[in-house]
């Protein structure tokens, strides 16, 4: 935590973008959550104490073109070559010493709301799992989840925007 106590906010943002190409459907979904113009760089699944995680509309992050940006993200695409099911979701738990994980999952079924059922599900099962794994119970939980049909290159996401850093 800062000097004030107050914890520093993690927004998880989800979307849907569209495009010609798988690729280009990732972009368009990048954009749609706020950091198209950024360099993204996964991190594994840890929230550093004095962090916590929020649903926003968008990031809390000046957008500086080709900067580093440290992201969780969780996502799914296809190429719209038949109609498809897509969902993405990240889940995490905070414990009570204020460090948590973070989990992400993405999946594909016949219809959107099979392929959220089985996200969600798996959610739960690797938030239980990791607190098993570290003998804590978490003091706060959380989820965010989308899905969407796609009868055309598609990618839905979810994504946990952590910081920007400058090369």
């Amino acid at each position: 935590m800062n000097g004030s106590g107050a914890r520093r906010i993690i927004p998880v943002i989800t979307g849907i973008g569209h495009g010609q190409t798988e690729l280009s459907a990732y972009d368009d979904a990048l954009w749609r959550t706020g950091i198209g113009n950024f360099n993204v760089i996964a991190l594994s699944s840890v929230i550093p104490p004095g962090w916590e995680p929020a649903l926003r509309q968008e990031p809390d992050v000046r957008q500086v073109w080709g900067n580093r940006l440290y992201v969780v993200q969780a996502a799914a695409s296809s190429g719209g070559d038949r109609e498809t099911g897509l969902a993405a979701g990240i889940g995490w738990a905070i414990f009570d010493h204020g460090g948590g994980v973070f989990v992400e999952h993405h999946g594909k079924a016949a219809d959107a709301a099979s392929a959220l059922r089985a996200v969600e599900r798996d959610i739960e099962l690797s938030i239980a799992d990791l607190c098993e794994r570290r003998g804590a119970a978490p003091a706060k939980r959380g989820k965010a989840t989308i899905a969407a049909m796609a009868s055309r290159p598609c990618c839905v996401l979810a994504v946990a925007v952590f910081q920007q850093e400058d090369w």
